[in-house]
C-alpha cells in the first residue's frame, strides 16, 4: 500500500521501517532488563539510524515523543480488546436472552 493507507506511508517513512522498528524493539529488550531502558536504547539507534552517530545525549522532546508512540500503541491495542471482549459479551448475552424468552418445553426452531 502507498500514501496514507498505512500508517508508515501516512507518516511519510518508509514501509519497511516497521520491520526496523521491530527487529530494534526485540534487540533492545533482550540487551536491557527495564522496559525505559530498551526505550533509551531503541530511540538512541533510530537516531543514529537516521542521522548518523551522534555524541548528545537523548533530549527530553525525543524521549516523549517516542513515548507517546509507545502510548499511543498501548491505547490502540487496549481498545481493540474491549471492543472484542464487548462483542463477545454482546453475543453470550443475546444467546441468554433468546434461551430467556423461550417458553418451557417449546421445541427450539
Amino acid at each position: 500500500m502507498k500514501g496514507k493507507d498505512t500508517i508508515t506511508g501516512g507518516l511519510g517513512i518508509p514501509d519497511d521501517f516497521c520491520q526496523i522498528a521491530e527487529q530494534t524493539i526485540d534487540e533492545s529488550m533482550s540487551n536491557n532488563e527495564t522496559v525505559s531502558d530498551a526505550i533509551i536504547e531503541a530511540i538512541k539507534k533510530i537516531r543514529e539510524d537516521e542521522f548518523g552517530e551522534c555524541h548528545v545525549n537523548l533530549s527530553p522532546y525525543e524521549k516523549k515523543l517516542f513515548f507517546a508512540g509507545f502510548v499511543l500503541g498501548v491505547r490502540k491495542v487496549h481498545v481493540e480488546i474491549e471492543n472484542a471482549k464487548q462483542k463477545v459479551l454482546g453475543g453470550i448475552m443475546g444467546d441468554i436472552l433468546s434461551l430467556l424468552d423461550k417458553k418451557d418445553g417449546e421445541p427450539e426452531e
